[in-house]
């Protein structure tokens, strides 16, 4: 463009870009305090997620043995369990398996949201495609139990569709698995299923809990029940000599034996390993060949021992209230779900707060105290076989007391799960997006 001289240009924009000046200098303390608005609503959600984060347990945890302390698992009269087997999974031992879970749950309820899972072993890959699938749906993640089949002679509960309800560790559900060996049979699948089946109403009952409890308790399960699956086995006869193991009594005793100045209760039983992670009271992995033992030998003598000592039988134990597991007060919801273990329940609360109620006002420490005593004297000897039988009870009672169905009229018989109750707007938020 060509300006002759002595004439005004006027620019159109110049005019425009001073009313925008002044427009944004009129409105800036409305940006200020909408920035201040935003600023504020951060801080306040950061303290909330702190909040909740510092009052409830994390959804997130340990990849095994993570010590969940709600369960909305209920206890019911009528059987929802679900079987579901590979193409070609023997019937005789798949009706061995279900008759056991039955026989165990009309003793104590059935728990809700179970599945039982049975993989025939070493089978063709198409004789698992359609339990994988199914196994799948339910834990929420791929299920490859083609490999373990193949293998054959693993027996567990493991994994649920969901663990996390108003930002709580939650147990959910229990996948019941069976991978029987070649050599196995239908009455030891219906013995391995009497002790998998009893940790799925473990999982009902809430924690965290000991590990020689969950063990040990579906260990001693295992010889409560065990004349009803052989009638030439006795209650007696499976702790001297069976339990799966090759003997409650005598696998413990041995290992006391080996050194009776360890504390081998105490020390081992009450948390497991998880990898390369220990609790605080063992100082190393224990050995392989003893791990069994710690937990499952031990833990079955243990639980008879807290019956002796405590003067109740195996039905309050199971099933009542002023028993063991089904006390309404088992949740502890202060454990640490990363870096906690049972142990750490303080006296008086949780498993810890139930087993004391159970003996009388006796603490878990001086129950396990105890315990060492029983098995150690003062000069060293180690009990014998035949005292430690003594404390038993007899295999008649034993007996009777398998035949007993779980009476859902009973005042004294809670059905109802252990779940954290009505989530929080909050809660179900961070459940949700899993923040804290």
């Amino acid at each position: 463009m060509n300006i002759e001289q002595g004439t005004t240009y006027h620019n159109p924009n110049e005019g425009d870009a001073d009313n925008s000046k002044k427009s944004f200098r009129q409105r800036r303390p409305l940006y200020c305090c909408l920035i201040m608005f935003v600023f504020l609503l951060l801080v306040v959600f950061v303290a909330l997620a702190k909040h909740f984060g510092d009052t409830a347990p994390k959804c997130n945890g340990r990849g095994c043995n993570r010590p969940d302390p709600y369960s909305t698992m209920a206890l019911t009269k009528e059987d929802g369990t679900e079987y579901i087997s590979s193409v070609n999974f023997p019937s005789d031992m798949e009706t061995s398996i279900k008759d056991a879970c039955d026989m165990v749950g009309k003793f104590f309820g059935f728990p809700t949201n179970t599945k039982v899972f049975m993989w025939e072993y070493n089978g063709p890959s198409s004789a698992y495609s359609d339990i994988e699938a199914k196994c799948g749906d339910f834990v929420g993640e791929s299920c490859d139990g083609e490999a373990q089949a193949k293998q054959g002679g693993q027996y567990y509960v493991s994994g649920t569709r969901d663990n996390c309800v108003c930002n709580k560790a939650t147990y959910t559900g229990s996948p019941v698995h069976f991978f029987p060996s070649g050599g196995d049979t239908a009455t030891s699948a219906a013995e391995r299923a009497v002790h998998e089946y009893t940790h799925a109403f473990q999982k009902s009952r809430g924690g965290p809990q000991p590990n020689w409890m969950m063990e040990g308790g579906a260990v001693f399960n295992e010889c409560l029940f065990q004349e009803r699956l052989d009638s030439n086995v006795k209650f007696s006869d499976c702790f001297l000599s069976g339990g799966g193991g090759g003997g409650i009594v005598r696998k413990t005793r041995e290992l006391y034996l080996t050194n009776p100045t360890t504390k081998w209760f105490s020390i081992f039983s009450t948390d497991r390993c998880c990898g390369d992670e220990c609790p605080p009271a063992i100082s190393f992995p224990p050995p392989g060949d003893k791990e069994r033992i710690y937990y499952y030998d031990i833990g079955a003598f243990a639980v008879a021992f807290l019956l002796h000592r405590s003067g109740k039988g195996p039905v309050e134990f199971w099933t009542k209230t002023s028993g063991y597991w089904n006390n309404p007060n088992m949740v502890w919801p202060g454990i640490d779900t990363t870096d906690g273990w049972a142990i750490d329940c303080p006296e008086g609360e949780g498993w810890k707060g139930v087993m004391s109620n159970m003996l009388g006002g006796e603490t878990v420490a001086e129950f396990y105290s105890a315990f060492e005593d029983f098995m150690v004297d003062s000069d060293g000897n180690v009990v014998s076989e035949a005292d430690m039988l003594a404390i038993l009870q007899s295999d008649s009672d034993a007996h009777a007391a398998s035949l007993v169905l779980a009476d859902f009229d009973a005042a004294d018989y809670d059905t109802t799960d252990r779940g954290p109750g009505e989530c929080s707007a909050f809660e179900d938020l961070f459940s949700k997006v899993n923040l804290v």
